[in-house]
């Protein structure tokens, strides 16, 4: 590229001359992964259980759809009686998807599927690793080891919880194609023109990175374009960087495409109920101790005493990443390698130290760029709102630092095995010792889950299921209590996020309402329509459609809990799981009352207005207390009918901070331009109210002087 010998490049690509030899070593070092890491937690005995929770709970759900979809969404068996739409929350990893898809078919087992999809994802890290490792000239047994300790380091059994995520080889296919626009001639036109093959094996990488993640093809992206800018200023002015730098945005652009090629699987035409503001990027980028810590997963009571207590600056804080002891040796060399370049890079002297940093080619170059959106939110953010959607986990980065560090490391073990006099004995000492070092982590390192909790919880999940599906008929839906969000609601109550789809896992013959995207009626009709209290939320369940209610007990305290007035109104439960937390009742007996599915499902809601604090209390909000002596009730119509019915309000009155002032008879007037009515306190009112269509109506709130009145359960009541 004509750079007078100054430009750092990366190392030029070396293409095998034994494919099947190649072949051979990532086999059987992805084979030799796929085993430590079954070892690990416990396959083949607990594929069948439950490996984790939280997003691995929504896997086990997308491939429990595949069992009787074609793809994930839509679901008519989830946010029912809508049916779930993930049109505006997309995840646009098509690949993984159709791979787990394959496995479905195969297993017929959501849980089986999605716990060999994890397995042979630390397979295909190490196939993929090693190809980026030969590629940059590194001996086959230092590439095959490197990748299998890389694909074994505790940060992957740490995110047990993401099955997509266990999938890095997105990062090293997404390397490989740094190194093709950094190196290769991808020029599009003229006399110097790309072969058709090399546009054709970019185009490969571009696509496998933009169908299997959003946000590594955005890192992938970052990292080339920063990199070709450096290039640029180097002095690089040929006329393959046109086709540089399109192949380095053509991931994101695949990623984009997935994304609305997802759209299509809606049930109607969506907007962006879930979507992530790139504003969000700065609370998840990382932090420079993450990569210079021990893990907590190790155990204190390994083979090797005290490997846990390795002194670390910040071992008290939360680590988004987490990272072994050969990851960590790893790290620390590519700081010392990055501190080497860019203090000889300009040094006029050609000796043998600058020689090996021009070995060493742009890595270190990329590994700082990497490191500086790992660390800097705003970076991340920038990058969030011109090359991607729905990104702000920055902290994801960590494996692209910890990877572009064992490619350094082995680099420079290269450099010393070239140069050695005893090749063979640095290249044997050095595998060994990288090996050996990672598989202590492995044995050092806790389980990733509680095999035993898993198995007992999956046990009684299975028979939970079996009866659910003995005492309900097929179609039937289950209202879920309590209502949560979807996606990424978090409950606060001692449950976990995505536990509501546990039992969908098991049973066959319910539908759920659990599982509507946030922002959407499927999503947000609860809250706004099915009362607090147990007679009105079962009412509106019945005229909805639903033939059950579902209580997860572990929500709610004795004193809270809704399981006395459900069997007082509906019976003995129907179901119930061993421990007691999944408890259903049959809606037979229930009454709808006045209520239509039409005023349950796009009802009028009542709003706390003017007068209420807080000022921002919302139609959730299930009370409010007067400011001072007036307030208002909104009542606003969604629909396009008018609505008539009564609206309906708990009233409590209290003594104000004068204390005496507060009457004993005191009462709160509610009044419309055609109706008064007054009401005293632990008492509830009631007054009529006629909304026309798309319409507001407001109903005037006056309290007593000296006395504190707070309203609950505003509701409206159609008229029968």
């Amino acid at each position: 590229m004509g750079d007078g010998g100054r430009q750092p490049r990366l190392a030029e690509p070396s293409w095998p001359r034994a494919p099947w030899r190649e072949l051979g070593y990532a086999v059987v070092a992805g084979i030799a992964s796929i085993l430590v890491a079954g070892w690990r937690v416990g396959a083949p005995g607990s594929l069948s259980s439950v490996w984790g929770y939280f997003d691995l709970t929504t896997t086990y759900a997308g491939a429990r759809a595949m069992l009787t979809n074609l793809w994930i969404s839509p679901n008519h068996d989830l946010a029912f009686p809508f049916g779930q739409d993930l049109s505006n929350f997309p995840a646009p990893d098509l690949l993984n998807i159709a791979g787990l898809k394959a496995l479905v078919v195969v297993a017929r087992d959501p849980l089986v599927a999605s716990n060999l999809f994890l397995l042979l994802s630390f397979g295909l890290i190490v196939v993929a690793t090693f190809g980026l490792y030969r590629l940059v000239g590194m001996p086959r047994p230092l590439a095959a080891v490197l990748a299998f300790s890389l694909s074994l380091i505790p940060w992957h059994f740490d995110r047990f919880t993401h099955a997509f995520l266990a999938n890095f080889s997105t990062i090293a296919v997404g390397l490989v194609l740094v190194v093709a626009v950094l190196t290769w001639n991808l020029a599009l036109g003229g006399p110097q023109r790309a072969r058709g093959r090399t546009l054709l094996v970019c185009l490969a990488l571009a696509g496998y990175v933009g169908l299997t993640g959003t946000y590594y093809a955005v890192f992938v992206a970052l990292i080339a374009l920063v990199a070709l800018g450096f290039q640029v200023l180097l002095g690089r002015r040929d006329r393959a960087l046109i086709g540089a730098v399109w192949f380095a945005l053509l991931p994101t652009l695949i990623s984009f495409a997935a994304a609305y090629l997802y759209k299509l699987t809606a049930l109607a035409p969506g907007g962006n109920a879930a979507a992530r503001a790139p504003e969000e990027s700065h609370f998840y980028g990382g932090d420079l101790f993450t990569l210079l810590r021990t893990t907590g997963l190790w155990s204190s009571d390994g083979p090797v005493p005290g490997l846990n207590l390795v002194p670390t600056v910040a071992s008290r804080l939360e680590a988004d990443a987490r990272n072994s002891t050969v990851g960590l040796v790893a790290v620390i060399l590519t700081f010392l390698a990055c501190g080497v370049v860019l203090a000889a890079n300009g040094g006029a002297r050609a000796g043998r130290v600058r020689q090996a940093v021009r070995s060493l080619g742009f890595w270190p170059w990329l590994f700082m760029v990497s490191l500086l959106f790992f660390m800097v939110g705003g970076f991340g953010q920038v990058g969030a709102v011109f090359l991607g959607f729905q990104i702000r986990s920055w902290g994801r980065l960590a494996i692209v630092l910890v990877m572009i560090a064992y490619l350094v490391l082995g680099l420079l073990l290269t450099i010393w095995w070239r140069r050695s006099r005893r090749p063979r004995a640095v290249l044997l000492g050095a595998s060994v010792l990288v090996a050996v070092v990672t598989l202590l982590d492995v044995v050092s390192m806790g389980a990733p889950f509680d095999r035993t909790a898993a198995a007992a919880e999956t046990v009684e999940l299975r028979d939970y299921g079996t009866a659910l599906d003995a005492a309900l008929p097929v179609g039937c839906g289950v209202l879920t209590v309590p209502a949560y969000l979807y996606p990424e609601g978090i409950p606060g109550d001692g449950t976990r996020t995505y536990d509501p789809l546990l039992p969908y896992l098991f049973a066959d013959h319910p539908r759920w309402s659990y599982g509507g995207v946030r922002g959407s009626q499927a999503g947000d009709w609860q809250y706004r329509s099915v009362a607090r209290d147990v007679p009105t939320m079962v009412a509106q369940a019945k005229a909805a459609g639903f033939c059950a209610v579902q209580v997860d007990t572990r929500a709610f305290d004795p004193t809270t809990s809704p399981i006395d007035d459900l069997t007082r109104l509906l019976g003995p439960a129907v179901a119930a799981s061993s421990s007691g937390r999944w408890v259903t009742f049959s809606l037979d007996r229930a009454d709808p009352g006045p209520w239509t599915r039409d005023s349950v499902l796009d009802p009028a809601t009542v709003a706390f207005g003017f007068g209420f604090a807080p000022a921002d209390v919302t139609a959730g909000s299930v009370s409010a207390e007067l400011l001072g002596t007036d307030g208002t009730l909104v009542v606003v119509n969604p629909s396009d009918a008018a609505v008539a019915g009564t609206l309906t309000a708990d009233v409590t009155i209290a003594p104000g901070d004068a204390g005496g002032l507060c009457p004993a008879d005191a009462v709160v007037a509610l009044s419309t331009a055609n109706d008064a009515v007054e009401v005293g306190s632990d008492e509830s009112g009631s007054i009529a109210v006629s909304v026309g269509p798309d319409g507001l109506a407001a109903v005037h709130v006056e309290g007593p002087v000296g006395c504190r009145a707070t309203l609950s359960n505003p509701r409206l009541v159609p008229s029968g």
